[in-house]
């Protein structure tokens, strides 16, 4: 039987390999202006910082008797936390500036993808739960339904992130008309 952990990573290369092919292969129709990259720096800084403020608080956190973490979370899902956390600053960010779809690209593409995504991760979540296998002694563990949790509470937000830019961005475009 496959270790969940690898299934997991398979599915990630799966999906990113999907968005990379797809990527490339509009990657002469689409480009990114000077101030879309700009503000995708200034996003990646964000993010950035993001991971450092929470490694640092987690650190702090971590050897505090009251507040320890690990009764919560194993260290893996932890740290995963704070990645994701970091990504979805990053993403949000870009979104919400105007900077995570190129010039001309309506980003259709990725609402499936997201939808496409927090389905499946909330089916295999749903089964988790089920059988009973979602949480270990209190601990929410990254194998065992935690990174379940992360893709679907990461996407749900990048996907309203996508829609609320759609829908504030169709009202610009009326208001110009």
């Amino acid at each position: 039987m496959l270790n969940t952990g690898f299934v997991t990573l398979l599915s990630f290369v799966v999906v990113f390999g999907i968005v990379f092919l797809i990527v490339r292969k509009n990657a002469n129709e689409f480009h990114y202006d000077e101030m879309q990259l700009k503000i995708r720096g200034d996003a990646y800084k964000f993010g950035f910082y993001t991971i450092i403020a929470l490694l640092a608080v987690t650190g702090l956190l971590y050897g505090t008797e009251g507040l320890n973490l690990s009764r919560y979370m194993t260290t893996d899902m932890l740290l995963f936390v704070i990645l994701y956390a970091g990504v979805i600053v990053f993403a949000v960010y870009s979104i919400l500036k105007d900077s995570f779809f190129r010039v001309l690209e309506n980003g259709n593409r990725y609402l499936l993808l997201c939808a496409c995504i927090i389905m499946s991760n909330t089916a295999s979540l749903v089964q988790r739960i089920q059988t009973g296998r979602f949480l270990e002694n209190g601990v929410l563990d990254f194998s065992n339904g935690g990174a379940n949790v992360l893709c679907l509470i990461g996407f749900l937000i990048i996907f309203g992130a996508i829609m609320i830019r759609k829908v504030s961005g169709n009202g610009e475009e009326d208001e110009k008309s």
